[in-house]
């Protein structure tokens, strides 16, 4: 591992984050795990995430480096600001863009999620193409083409699945009827009204090491 570079990953407590970081240590990446605390829009505690790093280290020869953002006021910024049905859309971008910048800062040359395409609202192409335009490192998404089953058959293999599965409140942010085909010239447009890379800036601020 790491003989293809640095990656930060995306890594929530789901079933598919951890299974794309997986395949990227796989392939020779050395993995920064980067975790999004949406309180209070989920419950704060980030027990999951420690447990699927602890898993995801044992195909590693160190501890997995692992840093933790506050994203609760950015999603109220969004949900207060913006047409709900753009909230999806405008959190997925912000962590792209949030992950890029910590990027820069370890000379990581990728960021990496677990999106499948057309599985949640986020993920269908319009989506894709809106989260990802104001975000110029490349993001890779190695389950891409995977369906669930898939995804959990591997997750199984590598013992995160079990850990993915505990109980945990799902985020009471998404809306109702969350956009699945987003118009990049609107997204844009709100964007600019919510300020978006004054709203990045602020969130980076409470960016911190997690020590495991």
């Amino acid at each position: 591992m790491g003989t293809q570079g640095k990656v930060v990953a995306l890594v929530s407590g789901g079933i598919d984050s951890p299974v794309a970081a997986f395949l990227m240590m796989k392939r020779g990446c050395e993995v920064i795990v980067l975790h999004f605390n949406n309180y209070p829009y989920t419950s704060g505690s980030n027990e999951k995430v420690l447990k699927i790093i602890e898993k995801l280290s044992e195909y590693s020869s160190s501890k997995l480096k692992f840093y933790e953002i506050k994203y609760g006021e950015y999603l109220k910024k969004c949900i207060e600001n913006a047409p709900s049905r753009l909230t999806c859309v405008l959190c997925k971008s912000g962590m792209y863009k949030i992950a890029e910048k910590l990027a820069k800062q370890e000379g990581a040359l990728a960021i990496v999620d677990g999106s499948s395409l057309g599985q949640v609202a986020s993920q269908t192409l319009p989506n894709i193409l809106a989260t990802r335009y104001s975000t110029a490192m490349p993001v890779l998404s190695p389950l891409i083409g995977f369906d669930k089953i898939e995804i959990e058959e591997i997750g199984k293999k590598i013992g995160t699945f079990d850990i993915s599965i505990l109980p945990a409140g799902g985020c009471t942010a998404v809306p109702k009827y969350p956009e699945t085909n987003a118009e990049l010239e609107k997204v844009l447009e709100v964007m600019k009204d919510i300020s978006f890379d004054e709203e990045v800036k602020k969130v980076l601020s409470s960016v911190k090491t997690i020590k495991k």
